[in-house]
């Protein structure tokens, strides 16, 4: 009984210390954002890359 009563009053104690950090979490999150938007134009400019091995492949059949 004396076990069970004071495992139960840690788990209600670390409960109410532990809400206010997952809200401090919220903005980091936010602030990730516009770094995918930063990673767009990349992938844009890897397309003409693969056009530019597509002669090579044609110059292999002859």
């Amino acid at each position: 009984m004396k076990y069970l009563n004071s495992s139960d009053i840690k788990g209600i104690k670390f409960n109410k210390q532990s809400e206010p950090e997952t809200i401090n979490h919220k903005p980091e999150t936010i602030n990730h954002k516009p770094e995918t938007i930063n990673h767009k134009p990349e992938t844009i400019n890897h397309k003409p890359e693969t056009i530019n091995h597509k002669p090579e492949i044609i110059n292999h059949k002859i």
